[in-house]
């Protein structure tokens, strides 16, 4: 990997992770659980663009919406968990289904953009 490419991986996972602080910090009710949510929803797009490296053949996009909404599911029973250990306050979460669509559309983009711009797909020898 050279110095340009590592560049932009870099630039990606820092924009990936600020975009994730920003969006937790308006849907979280407390800091911890802000930092909890950034950090799950990190890891879990980590999956998603590690994955989209590894789909290949036809419908990409599809498959790749599948593996977002999985992950966006993981995302929320993840933050049920989150809730339930932290006594977080009732109120300021979005139904799950709401949730699940949310995060699976902001997984899924990011996914495609890594596959498009920065992580291409592994050639088979």
């Amino acid at each position: 990997m050279n110095s340009r490419n590592a560049l932009k991986g870099s630039l990606f996972w820092l924009s990936l992770l600020l975009s994730q602080l920003v969006i937790n910090f308006f849907y979280q009710t407390t800091y911890p659980l802000i930092f909890t949510g950034a950090a799950l929803a990190l890891g879990l797009a980590g999956l998603t663009i590690w994955s989209a490296s590894r789909i290949s053949g036809s419908v990409v996009p599809v498959k790749l919406m599948v593996v977002a909404g999985v992950s966006a599911f993981m995302y929320a029973q993840a933050l049920d968990v989150a809730y339930s250990l932290a006594f977080a306050p009732m109120g300021n979460r979005f139904d799950m289904p709401i949730e699940v669509l949310v995060f699976g559309v902001l997984f899924w983009v990011f996914a495609v953009v890594a596959r498009t711009f920065i992580f291409r797909p592994q050639q088979e020898q």
